[in-house]
């Protein structure tokens, strides 16, 4: 139950660099605090409101009425207790980690991670040539984080915190039953570079982007020959307790212990794949889960994966245990930024160290391949996305009409919803706390009670053009105030999430036993079923960013916003009898928005 206060993407709004370096502002960087227990619940009925029928709100009233009158404050002050202890440096931060993402036992791909597409190659470059000058520019940024030397991030005139940057490297998510094990390594000098399916360890720190390019031309022109470990990969794709017991099996053996180790340290992963793309589709397919290679080619347990392309496409598929998308987005920028500063790599007598790597199988291990490739081809397969591209205008424009382009975009999405599926369903947007120390992220909840009125007076044939630019126009204002509050760590979610805790960890001692009403109310489980999962970030070098479906009537919306251009990724389940009418809508909506906002300043 506890996970489904769980979601697992991260809202955009990178933070911009300041003339501090990295860890100059950490000590400003205030603590995540616990919200007052009275406002939590009051917010907690007022945003569940438009998602409920009216038994559900009395319903919901009643068991929040009780917490406050009964086990709440008991409750509250244990987690204010928790959260005083100097030990503890964010309250949520372990319970998240845990909770939210290792106990989950869902496959990374489509269903955990998150993943970018990014522009192809630079002029005139091969695709080695691009994936050393990715490998190359990816060291010089671990260098600054190493070093400290890092620009801080702001957003306006708070300083953000900038923990998270350490833990981008070396990091790996090690299955295990009932709940993952996430390994941190800092001190790594090697990547793992996976081609055709197989393994090999590459040392690169401290190297040109002449000898790392010598290293991927030695991989890709004398390739290993196929192995019976080729394409192991693919068990990071299953369900986490399938890949522990695997997993389990793999490490009897000393060798597959060594070469696990050195799945571990690696500072990243980069994946050569060896496909010509001829289309955006299939761009996106291979952003979002790369099911069809054979034999399969990514490590979805790393911290992160790059991949390229022989056409030079490219993206990364980030795990998401160890942090969000905020810290990779904006390293990946800084990269494709740097990108042609960068001599063209040429070939050289002293390449990288490259070390082939391969498991000992067991029959058993063997035997279980076929099956879990069938398992995620057949998850892949039902997970279509289509890219809503909106070219007419970008957030330039959205500005010249006086609402926020995250609002509008939000807005849209919540019309969308209640034009396609007839209901008022509950939305999920990733709101970055990265104001707090090790803060993460808070729900947003965009359905206000603003956004669901304007839902009604959009597809209403009575209402009049200037009704319905009011509607949308206040529907953006009141997002705009619920994004607020969520930075700012007061939020619904995440303070029943610890209330949750406190009371599975605590409650008999606290004697409170039973679980409250509030935790199983109608509103609650509004709250958890996250129909419109939608995050976004930013960045005019992103074509897309990608993330499947939290429900399985549900989507996944993630959008990049662009000062010319906005792009929609929309993943459902194959048997969502809304789709692709979603996508459909929205793009219409998006575009009858706009032009109606203009026609009303």
């Amino acid at each position: 139950m506890l996970r489904n206060f769980c979601s697992r993407t991260c809202r955009a709004a990178v933070g911009r660099s300041s003339r501090w370096i990295m860890m100059d502002n950490q000590d400003k960087v205030p603590r995540l605090p616990v919200p007052a227990l009275e406002d939590t619940v009051k917010k907690f009925v007022e945003w569940t409101s438009p998602l409920l029928d009216e038994n559900g709100r009395i319903e919901t009233q009643k068991a929040a009425t009780d917490f406050l009158n009964g086990p709440g404050p008991l409750l509250h002050q244990a987690l204010l207790d928790h959260a005083a202890r100097p030990e503890v440096v964010n309250w949520m931060d372990d319970w998240w980690t845990n909770v939210g993402y290792l106990q989950a036992r869902v496959p990374n791909p489509l269903l955990n991670n998150y993943a970018y597409a990014f522009e192809g190659l630079p002029l005139g470059d091969t695709w080695t040539m691009y994936a050393a000058r990715i490998t190359y520019l990816t060291n010089k940024y671990k260098e600054m984080i190493d070093n400290e030397t890092l620009p801080a991030q702001m957003e306006r005139d708070a300083p953000l915190c900038m923990l998270s940057y350490k833990d981008m490297f070396g990091t790996n998510r090690v299955p295990r039953v009932f709940q993952d094990e996430l390994r941190f390594s800092k001190n790594g000098t090697h990547i793992l570079v996976m081609f055709r399916g197989n393994l090999y360890k590459v040392e690169v720190a401290g190297a040109d982007v002449n000898q790392i390019y010598t290293a991927f031309n030695q991989i890709v022109t004398n390739p290993s020959a196929p192995n019976p470990s080729t394409g192991v990969g693919i068990f990071t794709c299953i369900g986490r307790d399938d890949w522990a017991k695997v997993y389990a099996e793999m490490e009897k053996d000393p060798q597959n212990c060594d070469v696990f180790k050195a799945i571990d340290t690696a500072m990243w992963c980069l994946c050569l794949d060896d496909v010509a793309v001829t289309s955006q589709d299939q761009h996106g397919h291979l952003t979002q889960s790369a099911a069809d290679l054979k034999p399969f080619n990514r490590w979805y347990d790393k911290n992160f994966c790059y991949f390229v392309t022989r056409s030079g496409h490219a993206g990364m598929n980030g795990e998401h245990s160890w942090g969000d998308g905020f810290t990779t987005i904006n390293m990946l920028l800084w990269v494709l930024d740097q990108m042609y500063g960068t001599s063209k790599p040429k070939l050289c007598d002293n390449g990288c160290k490259v070390e082939p790597m391969k498991f000992n199988m067991s029959t058993e291990v063997l035997e279980a391949m076929p099956k879990a490739e069938k398992e995620f081809q057949t998850l892949s397969d039902n997970t279509p996305m289509q890219i809503v591209d909106i070219w007419e205008f970008g957030t330039k424009d959205i500005k010249k009409l006086g609402v926020s382009p995250d609002a509008f975009v939000q807005v849209a999405m919540m019309i969308t919803a209640h034009e396609t599926l007839g209901t008022f369903p509950n939305a999920y947007e990733s709101v970055m706390t990265k104001r707090f120390v090790r803060g993460r992220t808070e729900a947003g909840r965009q359905m206000t009670a603003e956004a669901a009125e304007a839902g009604k007076v959009w597809v209403s044939p009575t209402s009049t053009d200037t009704e319905k630019a009011a509607a949308v126009r206040a529907a953006c204002k009141a997002h705009v105030t619920r994004i607020g509050q969520c930075k700012n760590a007061t939020g619904v979610d995440r303070h029943l999430f610890g209330l949750a805790m406190i009371q599975a960890e605590q409650g008999d001692k606290l004697g409170v036993k039973e679980v409250p009403a509030i935790f199983s109310s109608p509103g609650k489980k509004a709250l958890a079923t996250n129909t419109l999962s939608t995050s976004t970030l930013g960045g005019e070098a992103l074509k897309f960013f990608c993330f499947g479906p939290v429900e399985e009537t549900g989507f996944g919306l993630p959008y990049v916003m662009k000062s010319e251009s906005l792009h929609f990724p929309v993943a459902a389940r194959k048997f969502n009898p809304a789709f692709p009418a979603f996508p459909n809508n929205l793009r219409k909506n998006l575009l009858q928005l706009h032009q109606l906002l203009q026609e009303h300043k």
